[in-house]
């Protein structure tokens, strides 16, 4: 899993909660509230998909990271995850028996430290992400198929750096 790193520089000061954003008008504004239309749709997407499918939001972003482990060829110990989301050790714990028990993921032995355990997903965390996700997946990729590469290109980069912006600013609270 890639997390960012702040340079080691001191950050600047935050500016005041609006204060870095564009007044009403103009197309950094409109960017602005197009992003926010944007989270808003996703974060009803997502709820409304999962309350159907009966997992919680946070199992959710657990099995997230999990999964974003497993993709990048790496392991994810509870102690991890309870980072990542944050969580304490013991909302963790209890998380992931939930996990377990509904069949979304496994504990493993560390496979160089048999004292740590690593958690997997499984093939139902999958069918029930593919559930969820896979109709938007699908209508997102078809818009995304209408931009050529250097528009890709502009989209990934205004994507990674606000994303690295959140990151960065979650690390200052």
């Amino acid at each position: 899993m890639t997390v960012y790193h702040p340079p080691s520089s001191p950050p600047p000061e935050p500016a005041a909660p609006h204060a870095a954003l564009p007044d009403g008008a103009g197309p950094r504004a409109e960017l602005l509230r197009s992003l926010r239309a944007l989270t808003t749709a996703l974060n009803h997407w997502i709820d409304v998909r999962a309350e159907r499918q009966g997992v919680h939001r946070t199992h959710l972003n657990a099995l997230a990271h999990v999964m974003g482990a497993e993709d990048a060829g790496a392991l994810i110990s509870p102690g991890e995850l309870a980072d990542a989301l944050p969580l304490s050790a013991s909302a963790t714990t209890a998380l992931v028996d939930r996990l377990v028990e509904a069949g979304h993921a496994e504990r493993h032995p560390h496979p160089r430290d048999r004292r740590r355990t690593v958690l997997t997903s499984t093939t139902s965390a999958h069918e029930t992400g593919g559930r969820i996700f896979g109709p938007l997946a699908a209508r997102l990729g078809g818009v995304v198929e209408q931009l050529d590469d250097s528009e890709v290109e502009i989209v990934t980069r205004f994507l990674d750096r606000a994303t690295q912006a959140m990151t960065v600013a979650e690390e200052q609270e």
